[in-house]
């Protein structure tokens, strides 16, 4: 029983770890949309986030590391959300096709 609670514990770290990432990357992103990558400093990033700006190295060496990842996984969602509406489109018109095939002439 102690292993399972020993994984599970360590699990959990490995989720909070992610989601203090997470939340410093949602933060560099808003930030670096403000303004440009000089003008931005790490405790701009920490003070959107609601951290000390030492917290931030913990998961990210760097501005440039951070600004990176941050763009990455904006372009990873763009491309996302830009793959579904596609895919809602194609459905769209290939319902609409077999609309039109299937329509069955009125007569009056």
């Amino acid at each position: 029983m102690k292993k399972i609670v020993i994984k599970e514990f360590k699990t959990l770290k490995e989720h909070e770890k992610e989601t203090r990432r997470d939340v410093i990357k949602n933060a560099a992103e808003r930030v670096f949309a403000k303004k440009p990558f000089d003008e931005v400093t790490i405790r701009d990033v920490a003070r959107e986030a609601g951290i000390s700006h030492s917290l931030i190295y913990r998961y990210f060496p760097d501005q440039q590391s951070l600004f990176v990842e941050a763009c990455f996984r904006g372009r990873r969602e763009n491309r996302r959300v830009h793959q579904q509406a596609h895919r809602r489109e194609q459905g769209h018109q290939h319902s609409e096709g077999h609309q039109a095939l299937f329509a069955v002439p009125h007569r009056q």
